[in-house]
């Protein structure tokens, strides 16, 4: 497997250019008000997965907001392709039983050792609203480490008012079990909480009423600059 090498150097230097990314290609970047604040312990943290740019606003989101302790479950093909992710805290999981176990281990060791580890449960991309399918890695990862809290993470993104679109994520109620679970339970109740939270995430941003933190303000679209370029030449009041 390959493991995390974090490099607090090139962290810096990409968080400057995926900030710049973001800016370019989104008109806001929000936090619901409806999200609960994360554990103040080492966590489990589980996110949902429906486009390319969610590792890039998941990394965003720590480094701009929770500024947590953590490393993120890559799939090894991923990772070999963009190797950098490993200087920003990605590790990899193949797809052989062994290696999965190995990255389990390793996750399990990461936990122990204080970091949180971020996991993308369903194991690539599917559709937004599709039913939640996870495999049990992070059901074996509770059952390893039953202290670890584990929380899920939801995005959620698309086109409103503006050329260009807007996203937006909720960190919803850890997820509660009994110690007697084995991990299949655990990750169907995982599956439960990921729903819950995306129904709520949902709820807010189809509703007109419901307001946003927003963290980041990006740039505009053509609409917006021939309307702005039209009031300074007194064409549009």
């Amino acid at each position: 497997m390959i493991e995390a090498a974090r490099s607090p150097m090139f962290v810096r230097v990409f968080d400057a250019y995926n900030a710049w990314l973001i800016k370019r290609h989104f008109k806001r970047v929000h936090v619901s008000f409806s999200s609960i604040p994360l554990p103040n312990k080492p966590s489990i943290i589980i996110v949902n997965h429906s486009s390319w740019w969610d590792p890039l606003f998941l990394f965003y989101y720590n480094e701009r907001i929770w500024r947590r302790s953590s490393l993120a479950m890559m799939d090894e093909e991923g990772l070999n392709r963009y190797p950098f992710f490993a200087k920003l805290g990605a590790f990899s999981i193949g797809k052989r039983a062994r290696a999965i176990h190995e990255s389990l281990l390793y996750a399990e060791k990461q936990l122990r050792n204080g970091h949180d580890i971020f996991l993308f449960p369903q194991g690539g991309e599917a559709p937004l609203e599709e039913a939640y399918s996870f495999f049990t890695g992070a059901g074996h990862l509770k059952q390893a480490v039953p202290e670890a809290p584990v929380v899920p993470v939801c995005f959620y993104h698309g086109f409103r008012h503006h050329q260009l679109p807007e996203w937006t994520m909720m960190t919803g109620a850890p997820i509660q079990g009994a110690p007697s679970w084995n991990r299949r339970r655990w990750t169907e109740e995982m599956e439960r909480g990921m729903e819950q939270t995306r129904n709520m995430l949902r709820n807010e941003w189809n509703d007109s009423k419901t307001s946003f933190h927003t963290v980041t303000h990006g740039r505009a679209g053509i609409g917006e600059s021939w309307e702005r370029f039209k009031r300074r030449t007194g064409r549009l009041s």
